[in-house]
């Protein structure tokens, strides 16, 4: 099962109208997720937890204000670590996809091996708990969906950003 925010490069308005108050400016998104991994880094070697990391050789340039990704991307970080078991993986991607052949989306998932979500309380994860992420990914003009199988198949968590510029990637529209 799956739980969308928002419909995809479709900001709420109240996200619209607050993205002036942020301060956004042109940031590599591949260096603000690195940061947010650093900040979770004790967590995650006290539990002993291997993250699997999968990063862009090309540079993902979206608009933003970097603390305020970092402190989203490092709350799915540490969300992950939590609800899953000492020494277990998590795996963490960043990528580009093209929307169409001058636009594009960043994608960055995290994954865990964790308790996993069951179908009912999916259904309400961004009122629960992170609230705060889908209102920074929202501010950024993104969105943010979860999806496990169930209790005990771990979860993911994949947010989707548009990208300030598309990286010479092959064009292919994706479903």
């Amino acid at each position: 099962m799956e739980i969308r925010t928002s419909a995809p490069g479709r900001p709420s308005a109240n996200a619209t109208r607050s993205t002036e108050r942020l301060g956004f400016a042109r940031i590599e998104l591949t260096a603000v997720v690195r940061r947010a991994l650093d900040v979770v880094q004790d967590r995650l070697a006290k539990r002993n937890q291997e993250v699997s990391v999968s990063l862009p050789s090309a540079p993902c340039y979206v608009r933003g204000n970097p603390a305020r990704l970092e402190q989203a991307f490092a709350n799915l970080l540490a969300n992950a670590s939590r609800f899953s078991k000492p020494g277990s993986r998590i795996w963490l991607s960043v990528d580009a996809i093209a929307t169409s052949e001058h636009t594009g989306q960043v994608r960055m998932r995290v994954r865990d091996e964790g308790i996993g979500i069951t179908a009912s309380r999916l259904t309400g994860i961004f009122e629960r708990g992170l609230t705060l992420v889908q209102h920074i990914v929202e501010q950024h003009g993104g969105h943010v969906r979860a999806r496990s199988d169930g209790e005990h198949y771990g979860s993911e968590f994949t947010v989707m950003l548009p990208l300030l510029e598309t990286p010479l990637i092959p064009y292919r529209l994706q479903a």
